[in-house]
């Protein structure tokens, strides 16, 4: 099973979600995951890709690969804020990066 960490953006994006119907696809869509099941997904650049969910407003979960077996959630938004979110997901990947080689 592989782990999932989740920054502290993520954490708070999906606390301010209104709908607890979404939120709970968005939590399963990242069990299916942890076992693997990726679903629709896309590279973005750098080691990070896009997850799609395909309900509300489109939503999008940055992910990047930490590991062999654990992956980070950077960030997450919806289709109308792709653009900022990935720029968003660059930053903190980066970020996290530099952290651990400091």
């Amino acid at each position: 099973m592989l782990i999932i960490k989740r920054t502290s953006q993520f954490a708070e994006w999906l606390h301010r979600l209104k709908s607890p119907s979404d939120r709970g696809a968005i939590l399963m869509r990242l069990v299916r995951v942890q076992h693997g099941l990726f679903g629709d997904v896309r590279s973005i650049s750098g080691g990070i890709h896009e997850l799609r969910l395909h309900i509300g407003p489109g939503y999008r979960l940055y992910i990047a690969r930490e590991g062999a077996e654990v992956y980070v959630l950077l960030c997450a938004g919806t289709k109308s804020t792709q653009n900022h979110d990935i720029e968003l997901a660059r930053a903190i990947w980066r970020d996290l990066k530099r952290e651990r080689h400091a």
